[in-house]
């Protein structure tokens, strides 16, 4: 139980660090918002299931890995998708025309 514990510690440091190198390769404050947003969520849960998946006995471990693969599958395909629409944003030059207030 302390290698699980060890592991998850070392996954959490991984992530800050990851974290850190990219947000000075960010150029809006939009992908930064949205990079924190996902660092925060995938910690927590993360967290969560790793506290929830410590309980169980040897043989459901392995049996609740299944889940957590399709589960961690759908969430990066959002999450991709996501990114390609801020990084789309970030690079799309602002109209200046239609910024324009009529008067």
């Amino acid at each position: 139980m302390l290698f699980v514990i060890l592991i998850l510690a070392a996954g959490a440091l991984g992530g800050l660090i990851s974290l850190r190198r990219l947000w000075n390769e960010l150029r809006t404050r939009r992908q930064r918002s949205w990079w924190l947003r996902v660092f925060l969520f995938s910690s927590v849960a993360l967290l969560l299931l790793g506290a929830l998946w410590l309980p169980l006995p040897g043989k459901f471990r392995l049996l609740a890995v299944a889940p957590l693969f399709a589960l961690v599958a759908i969430t990066y395909r959002v999450l991709r998708g996501a990114r390609a629409r801020v990084e789309v944003e970030a690079q799309r030059q602002p109209d200046i025309e239609s910024m324009k207030r009529l008067n």
